[in-house]
């Protein structure tokens, strides 16, 4: 099994971290004061699938059809199986290691690699990504940072070919890649740059890689540029700004949002004084048994004769027949309301507050396992 610690530089946030080295102190003030992100059922869902894959390559044996990640292992799995079957056929003896962990020779830069399979002078290092997220094998910052390691322990490696397997690509579930060592050798001097610079704190950059980054809600470079954005789109009415304002704001908006998110994702994890956190509206929907809601709507002669119609529409039907309080009683036992997402609300809302250090957030800066 992988371990469950993490490296201040792990291949999993390279492109973070590369991108911006001062990504890695910000995000340990961050957790420092606000604690570390929980597991949300996203990533819950990436382990379970990671695990499965593991326990079918290590005990040789079939993926489960009955598991919610079948199709997801199975074309990894295969895709595994497929390579090593080639070096066999070619009278080698692959060296196969899964889930293990690969240091890269750089301070507090390792991680665990789903497969590593390698032969003579060639390497083969597999991802499996269970999130919704597309993700690029071409030139990728993990894969790469994990080929570092490899060829440390291997020099001999002159070849290094990269899959991932992405069950959200339903079309092109397995993308691949290769390079050769050189510039496995120039990622590893890129590595060696960004720790540097990570030491010297240099100044947070804006870009791309802060959607993932878990240090954004403490970043200076992000609250820089909310300020100036607000404090352009506060100096005027709308439509007085000028075409280069609102330029200014249309191109940063993307990163406003980002940090407003990490804003009220912080607030949610560590209530600020006058709100707590409480649940938001549910959403109401019919039982899972149509043939029943079907019945009792048919009563009323409410129609829809395969599906019920939508509660909105029910609802107005009945209320203009029987009165709302009638209309909410006749369908009670036909919905259910799903519980609402954590929201922030004032000390005196009446709604019971809850747990702010319980809560299972399902959002969208937890990077895929």
């Amino acid at each position: 099994m992988p371990p469950n610690d993490h490296a201040l530089y792990g291949p999993s946030g390279a492109s973070i971290w590369l991108n911006c080295p001062a990504s890695v102190r910000r995000t340990q003030i961050h957790e420092a004061k606000y604690g570390k992100q929980p597991d949300t059922p996203a990533s819950l869902a990436g382990k379970a699938a990671h695990d499965e894959a593991e326990r079918v390559l290590h005990d040789r044996i079939e993926p489960d059809p009955k598991s919610p990640h079948y199709t997801h292992v199975a074309n990894y799995t295969k895709h595994v199986r497929d390579i090593i079957f080639t070096i066999q056929e070619f009278g080698e003896a692959p060296s196969i290691s899964i889930e293990n962990r690969i240091e890269t020779g750089i301070p507090d830069c390792w991680g665990t690699a789903d497969i590593v399979i390698s032969a003579r002078t060639e390497a083969w290092i597999g991802d499996l990504k269970a999130g919704q997220g597309l993700v690029d094998a071409e030139e990728n910052d993990q894969m790469l940072t994990y080929a570092v390691g490899v060829r440390l322990d291997n020099p001999r490696l002159t070849k290094f070919n990269f899959f991932i397997a992405q069950a959200a690509d339903i079309a092109n579930p397995i993308k691949s890649w290769s390079c050769d060592a050189e510039v496995v050798d120039e990622h590893a001097r890129k590595i060696k740059t960004a720790v540097m610079r990570a030491d010297l704190d240099y100044p947070p950059l804006i870009g791309d890689h802060c959607t993932w980054c878990k240090g954004k809600g403490s970043c200076e470079a992000q609250n820089a540029l909310s300020t100036s954005v607000f404090d352009t789109a506060n100096a005027v009415e709308v439509t007085a700004l000028t075409d280069a304002q609102r330029i200014f704001i249309i191109d940063n908006a993307p990163f406003i949002k980002k940090y407003m998110d990490a804003v009220i994702a912080t607030a949610l994890r560590s209530p600020p004084a006058g709100r707590k956190v409480v649940a938001g509206k549910g959403r109401r929907k019919w039982i899972d048994d149509d043939d029943t809601v079907l019945s009792v709507l048919s009563n009323y002669d409410i129609g829809g004769r395969v599906s019920p119609v939508p509660i909105g529409e029910a609802t107005k039907i009945l209320a203009a027949k029987l009165g709302k309080a009638q209309a909410a009683a006749a369908i009670e036992d036909i919905t259910i309301t799903s519980p609402g997402k954590p929201t922030l609300a004032l000390t005196s809302d009446p709604r019971p507050a809850l747990d702010a250090g319980a809560l299972v957030f399902n959002d969208e800066e937890s990077s895929d396992a």
